[in-house]
């Protein structure tokens, strides 16, 4: 029987609205499993949780809602509310004391909406001045010095005119200075976390699973590499289902070593494909020339270009006269899967790679890519694919990493997110490991894949999830796609939502792709979410 799509909004709360109690659980356990969680998703998480009718007499709920909780107020035990929701069903006379002080001191709601907005709109500087006159009227408002010192961390504001003004009891300072210590970790100022977290009694640091953690990024960041061995053991220590810090921790002792004779006796195509970005092709195609591809040849197909990009990539091939270059051009723009295809069709048509290697026509691309993700596939029989960290360009966050399945059920199947919902890079996805979905934008493709799987689907055209789809099209036949998280790339993308931020044909183009990547799945949703729960049985809660 065919299953009746359902359309769910962009959004998380949408998302987490649409599961049941068991399907939330196993959408909190897939990011539990993928992510470190942070402060955002667990206050959204907890909320759907608290929703759900009579969840106080659901063992398994209480189960999931104490986790959550758990793991929110070893990042934050300032928040009035989630903190009386904590000792309400997890008792801690350690913190009795601070509910009562937060509640003794409330925040005017107008006053925290604008800071909210202005803070969403990056109007930083206002939002410090409102929470400073706020807390100079309230010096003992622990909320509004929460606030202050999050912003103050993020914008590099001086936090010692906070701690000039705030009125912090004794009993609650040092868990102000946790907090403190942890909220540098998290915007990646760890000579300062670490700095903080020396004024601290390290007792601080039992059970708390959470802080060990990010204490451990820092002191990897900072390059004491023992130090962060020890954080990220005593962090699993507490709680042993942590599968992202156990995977850094495997790193760290045994690491990921690329083969420099990867490519010898290696026969590799490296297809790209573009329309319309001259300028931006020309960067892709010097990095790309720059970078060290052994034997391999680089098809470029222009794809109804109309701009000066034929003549950039001429350029490009007679300064680089000793890197094989072909190009081909179509007279309209036939979208990305077609275009994927027609360089595929030729590849397998009139030659015998081993590998056949994509790359996007807006990435800046590493020295040793092509020998990394050819180490890392060949290390694993199995693999079909594999592919690779990708980073912004502006600020070298994270754009995306990996994606697993995360909803598949009748009339929804979506995966989870393309990387952790606070992004900068903190070093912890820096690993290798088996995923459902890695980005398109630089990948490697064993030849026997795309003898199996010979297209990329035509009906997502003109872009998006054709490459998701293909990675699923692998797992399916019982290949592994492999996240190899020690090789980035920077992804200027230029497509999506990003693009199309507000133009009607591709927004609908993308709720389209939604629709018919539903219907084009829906016989392996079973399957699918199979592979969901089989993932996450061993972090049962």
């Amino acid at each position: 029987m065919v299953q009746h799509y359902s359309y769910i909004s962009p959004g998380i709360n949408s998302e987490l609205e649409s599961l049941t109690l068991e399907e939330l659980t196993e959408h909190y356990l897939t990011h539990y499993r993928n992510f470190l969680f942070e402060e955002y998703l667990l206050e959204h998480y907890i909320c759907r949780i608290v929703s759900y009718p009579n969840i106080g007499s659901n063992q398994k709920g209480v189960k999931l809602l104490i986790h959550a909780l758990k793991k929110y107020i070893q990042l934050d035990p300032f928040s009035a509310p989630l903190l009386g929701l904590y000792c309400n069903v997890f008792p801690d006379n350690r913190f009795t004391g601070l509910l009562k002080t937060l509640n003794a001191h409330q925040s005017d709601n107008n006053i925290l909406l604008e800071v909210e907005h202005g803070i969403k709109n990056d109007k930083y500087r206002k939002c410090y001045g409102i929470l400073i006159q706020e807390l100079k009227k309230n010096p003992a408002n622990l909320h509004i010095a929460n606030l202050l010192a999050e912003l103050s961390i993020q914008c590099d504001y001086d936090l010692k005119i906070l701690f000039k003004l705030a009125e912090i009891p004794e009993e609650y300072m040092e868990d102000f200075k946790v907090r403190c210590a942890y909220l540098f970790s998290k915007h990646l100022k760890h000579e300062q976390a670490l700095n903080f977290w020396e004024q601290i009694d390290p007792e601080r640091l039992q059970g708390n699973e959470m802080l060990c953690a990010n204490l451990g990024l820092s002191y990897l960041a900072c390059g004491d590499k023992q130090k962060a061995m020890q954080m990220l053991k005593q962090s699993l220590t507490y709680e042993p289902g942590q599968y992202p810090v156990r995977l850094l921790l495997d790193e760290l002792e045994h690491p990921f070593v690329t083969d420099e004779n990867a490519l010898q006796g290696k026969s590799i195509s490296i297809c790209l494909y573009s329309y319309n970005k001259g300028e931006v092709l020309g960067k892709t195609l010097e990095s790309l020339c720059n970078s060290q591809i052994g034997d391999s040849k680089v098809f470029v197909l222009l794809n109804g270009c109309k701009d000066n990009s034929r003549e950039i990539a001429d350029s490009v091939c007679a300064k680089y006269p000793d890197i094989p270059i072909e190009i081909f051009e179509t007279p309209v723009n036939i979208g990305a899967p077609a275009a994927r295809n027609y360089l595929i069709n030729h590849v397998m048509t009139y030659r015998s790679d081993d590998y056949v290697a994509f790359l996007d026509d807006d990435v800046t691309i590493p020295e040793n890519w092509l020998k990394a993700l050819t180490t890392a596939i060949e290390s694993d029989p199995e693999a079909g694919t594999v592919g690779c960290r990708a980073l912004n360009p502006d600020d070298l966050s994270l754009q995306y990493v990996f994606r697993d399945i995360c909803i598949s059920k009748p009339g929804v199947i979506r995966l989870s997110f393309n990387a952790p919902r606070w992004t900068l890079d903190n070093g912890l996805y820096n690993v290798c490991r088996e995923t459902d979905s890695v980005i398109g934008c630089c990948h490697l493709i064993k030849r026997e894949c795309l003898e199996k799987v010979p297209e990329f689907d035509i009906s997502f055209s003109p872009s998006q999830l054709d490459d998701i789809a293909f990675n699923l099209d692998l797992r399916l036949l019982g290949y592994k796609v492999l996240y190899l998280g020690q090789l980035a790339c920077v992804h200027h993308r230029s497509t999506g939502f990003l693009k199309g931020k507000g133009k009607k044909p591709s927004l609908g183009n993308s709720f389209g792709n939604d629709v018919k990547f539903y219907y084009r799945f829906e016989p392996s949703m079973e399957k699918m979410a199979a592979w969901q729960k089989e993932r996450n049985a061993p972090l049962a809660l």
